[in-house]
């Protein structure tokens, strides 16, 4: 993906996830879109106060008090919804 996040004038949805090293890491919501009933969203990690360039494909759903976002552990539901997205932004 390209240097299209930086934006200043943009404002993101975020969250905060705990990182494979035990660190927790603010992401930021930089675009999702549903497929086969799923909702998936894309999310880029915060550094300085800057959205970075490279994103995560995972999959939310809504709660009560907000949003989860869950990891996507099947491989083939993971190249499927990544397939899905690319095809809606081309």
């Amino acid at each position: 993906m390209g240097n299209v996040y930086n934006e200043e004038y943009m404002e993101f949805d975020t969250f905060m996830i705990t990182m494979s090293d035990g660190k927790e890491q603010e992401c930021a919501i930089v675009d999702e879109f549903d497929f086969e009933g799923k909702h998936y969203i894309l999310a880029a990690e915060i550094h300085d106060d800057q959205v970075s360039d490279g994103a995560y494909l995972c999959r939310s759903r809504n709660e009560e008090d907000g949003f989860i976002v869950e990891r996507i552990e099947s491989r083939t539901e993971y190249e499927r919804a990544a397939k899905a997205y690319e095809e809606l932004r081309s």
